[in-house]
Formats: C-alpha cells, sequence, structure tokens
C-alpha cells in the first residue's frame, strides 16, 4: 500500500493535499464569516474566461484562468468597496458575468464550439 510514495509525484501530490486540507478550512471560515460562501463558484466561472481568452490568443489557458480569475476577484471586491452594495450583488455579477464572457470567447476563437 505504501509503496505508491516511492513516486515523487505522489509525494508531491500528498503535500499539495496536506496543505490544501490545512488552509482551505481558515478560508472557508473566513468566507463564510463575511457572507461570501460561493466566492470559489463565482471564480471558477470566471476561470471560464480566462480559459477562453487563452484559447483565443494562443495563450497558455491555465495562466490567463489564474490573471483573470484574480482580476475578477479584484473587482468584485471594489465592486463591494465603491459600489456600496452587498456582497452578493457582486458576487452575481461575477457569476454570470464570467460565465457570459466565457461562453462568448470561446465561441469567437476559431476553435470555438457551441
Amino acid at each position: 500500500m505504501l509503496e505508491i510514495l516511492d513516486y515523487a509525484f505522489m509525494q508531491r501530490a500528498l503535500l499539495a493535499a496536506v496543505l490544501v486540507g490545512i488552509t482551505a478550512p481558515a478560508v472557508g471560515i473566513y468566507l463564510v464569516q463575511r457572507r461570501q460562501a460561493i466566492m470559489g463558484d463565482g471564480i471558477g466561472h470566471v476561470a471560464l474566461t480566462g480559459v477562453a481568452l487563452g484559447f483565443l490568443t494562443g495563450a497558455n489557458p491555465v495562466w490567463t484562468a489564474v490573471v483573470v480569475s484574480a482580476l475578477g476577484a479584484i473587482l468584485m471586491e471594489l465592486i463591494r468597496w465603491y459600489g456600496k452594495t452587498r456582497g452578493d450583488l457582486a458576487l452575481a455579477m461575477l457569476f454570470y458575468g464570467g460565465m457570459a464572457g466565457g461562453v462568448l470567447l470561446i465561441n469567437l476563437s476559431p476553435t470555438g464550439s457551441n
């Protein structure tokens, strides 16, 4: 059973799982207290826009997804801060804007799909 840990990639996977298992609850508690429990889902929708942008520009879709997701999270905080709105409204804009942007850019891509 433990011979699977002889592989270096399995050791790194175990280390990553332990680190995520330790840090994710702390982040989750923080987001629940701020009433933004579904923030990860919203950022996932924005990541679709980043992947589509990567396909459209020919760049690495993973890196464009990371950049666009970070920008989406910053934009959501700016909407909440300067717009004086509740987190729910900014999160809804992040959800549906991210999904719509991703679908639009995928359809514009030369290898796009319907």
